[in-house]
């Protein structure tokens, strides 16, 4: 089990501290919603949260399969919905290495396994692509 403390700082901002106290990163609500916009926003973060996880999982596969994992990144787009909330997220997963299909393949099914996929309710629409060169 994981435990945060939340504090509230000023405005619309937050602080955000690990149980160990290691963690501390601040949110913040954007312009159109009253906050300064200066950190990410919750939404953000639980959209960057899917982005991270991805790649987590399939660096943990990569190095399984002795795959090269360096400077590979994602870009994270998220979509807000009309009625509010997030109505969807796409990731796009740049893997600049040659690997065959087999590897692909299973790099793949490995992005699309990450925990935080499977928790976000289906009404977000989630789409990873990938570029390899």
């Amino acid at each position: 089990m994981s435990r945060f403390k939340i504090a509230y700082q000023e405005g619309l901002t937050t602080a955000v501290t690990s149980e160990q106290g290691q963690l501390h990163f601040y949110t913040d609500a954007p312009k159109e919603h009253g906050g300064k916009g200066e950190y990410m926003s919750p939404t953000d973060l639980f959209a960057a949260s899917l982005g991270s996880c991805v790649l987590t999982i399939m660096v943990i596969f990569a190095k399984k399969l002795q795959l090269p994992f360096q400077q590979v990144y994602a870009d994270v787009e998220k979509t807000p919905s009309p009625t509010g909330g997030i109505a969807e997220i796409t990731i796009h997963v740049y893997y600049p290495h040659s690997i065959d299909a087999s590897a692909k393949e299973k790099l793949e099914q490995a992005a699309k396994n990450c925990p935080i996929h499977h928790s976000i309710d289906p009404k977000i629409q989630q789409k990873i692509v990938f570029h390899y060169t």
